[in-house]
């Protein structure tokens, strides 16, 4: 058993959880194989960075009008649908998409007849917070519990 560190393989037939913010997701066929017929599988990718949100890119190829690759803002398929690639046969870049609470949810569903590559999905994170650096207070302005002046 190896371990690839940012590189996860999506379980068929499974619903996972990833913390991550930088890194690589697969179709359960893995980075050089087709994904797996009759599956209907789910990946919640969350960041592991306090204060940040999910972003993935990255590209599809599945069977067209049977298999689908769907990305949801949020925990869950009940948040909006980000993209979908309506299974295309051909291979489509997708993204980049941005979460708006924090985590993006990835379904997979194929049927049992036709397989292709399936899904690449680069992950990263982006901070909602900014740090502000070299603040300094107002000489000219006493410092309370309620304000101050900061230049």
């Amino acid at each position: 058993v190896s371990a690839i560190p940012g590189l996860w393989i999506m379980r068929a037939n499974h619903t996972d959880t990833v913390h991550m913010c930088g890194g690589v997701i697969y179709d359960d066929g893995g980075p050089n194989g087709s994904y797996a017929g009759n599956q209907n599988s789910t990946i919640i990718i969350m960041p592991d960075a306090p204060g940040s949100l999910v972003q993935v890119s990255g590209s599809s190829y599945t069977e067209s009008s049977w298999d689908y690759i769907t990305i949801y803002d949020g925990i869950g398929t009940s948040g909006t649908q980000l993209w979908t690639d309506n299974g295309l046969s051909t291979l489509t870049n997708f993204g980049p998409f941005i979460s708006s609470s924090g985590a993006i949810t990835v379904t997979m569903e194929s049927d049992g007849t036709v397989q292709y590559d399936g899904f690449q999905i680069n992950v990263s994170c982006v901070q909602t917070y900014c740090r502000i650096t070299g603040l300094t207070l107002d000489p000219k302005t006493n410092i309370s519990f309620s304000s101050s002046t900061l230049t």
